[in-house]
């Protein structure tokens, strides 16, 4: 009995182990250049990103459809933001 409780211990240890390193892995898969859509500064908007962004975000009357011009509204949306997120970064209180 004492065997079989000691086995699963050590197994449940490796699991436990193996996991651990698996999901505290870094994650730094490199974005193809073919999925970029801007770039701006160190930081980027992948086609991704952006799709998750319209399908997500709560969006005003003047650009609810999905022609070409409300597209464009709100990548330049997302660049803005990109911009102000760079601009906070370099003048954080925090970092004063």
């Amino acid at each position: 009995m004492q065997v079989l409780c000691k086995k699963i211990q050590i197994s449940t240890l490796g699991v436990f182990t193996f996991s651990l390193f698996i999901f505290c892995t870094p994650n730094q898969t490199e974005i193809p250049p073919e999925k970029i859509l801007a770039k701006i500064g160190n930081r980027s908007i992948s086609v991704n990103e952006y799709i998750e962004r319209v399908e997500y975000t709560i969006r005003p009357t003047y650009c609810k459809s999905d022609n070409n011009i409300h597209q464009k509204i709100m990548l330049n949306s997302l660049i803005a933001e990109k911009f102000l997120a760079l601009q906070a970064e370099q003048e954080s209180a925090l970092k004063k």
